[in-house]
């Protein structure tokens, strides 16, 4: 059985974020953005991470999670499977 090319969670940032950064240059212009990656079933996800928050009339503080750039990989041999954006 192979061992995992991408084993720690610092490598999968550092990959999924050479490969944003190549394919989504635009988001790249924002100097604050910060990155988490997760390992789930075998695949590394990475992506930005960012809140949008108000509050509504009722005076109800919402938040949104959305809008985010990511990159998904397998865990044992690093071959890519989708870039895209969640709207």
């Amino acid at each position: 059985m192979q061992d995992d090319v991408i084993k720690q969670k610092k490598t999968a940032l550092k990959i999924g974020i050479a490969l944003l950064e190549e394919y989504c240059p635009d988001a790249f212009l924002d100097p604050d953005i910060q990155f988490d990656a997760e390992e789930k079933n075998g695949i590394w996800r990475v992506n930005n991470v960012f809140e949008r928050e108000g509050i509504s009339e009722d005076g109800q503080m919402w938040t949104i999670d959305g809008g985010e750039i990511y990159v998904e990989f397998r865990k044992d041999n690093g071959e890519i499977i989708r870039i895209g954006v969640d709207d």
